[in-house]
């Protein structure tokens, strides 16, 4: 992977492959919706954004089911992951677990 970045030698952050925003710079990418929409030009909530070189119609999302649906302002886009993801931590102080399973 590290041969694609703009300067293999380093492939860490800062790189315009990197991160949100430089993957959609790649021919495929790992995202996040909003970052999509600012790329794209495209609306997000009622902020508004500017305009884009880059054509959404050109793109596609990409769907965990093997389907491809179109990028535009009117998508709900398929995904991956979303939030929030439900993960839960205790300390070495808590001894029933069953009861925090319950006030969960």
């Amino acid at each position: 992977m590290c041969a694609l970045c703009e300067k293999p030698e380093v492939c860490d952050y800062p790189d315009k492959y990197s991160g949100y925003e430089g993957a959609l710079k790649c021919d495929i990418a790992w995202t996040k919706v909003l970052y999509v929409k600012r790329y794209f030009g495209l609306p997000i909530g009622k902020t508004t954004v500017s305009p884009s070189v880059e054509k959404a119609s050109d793109y596609m999302y990409f769907c965990p089911d093997g389907t491809k649906i179109s990028i535009d302002a009117t998508t709900k886009p398929c995904t991956w992951a979303a939030r929030p993801w439900q993960g839960y931590m205790a300390n070495g102080q808590i001894k029933d677990v069953d009861a925090v399973q319950k006030v969960k």
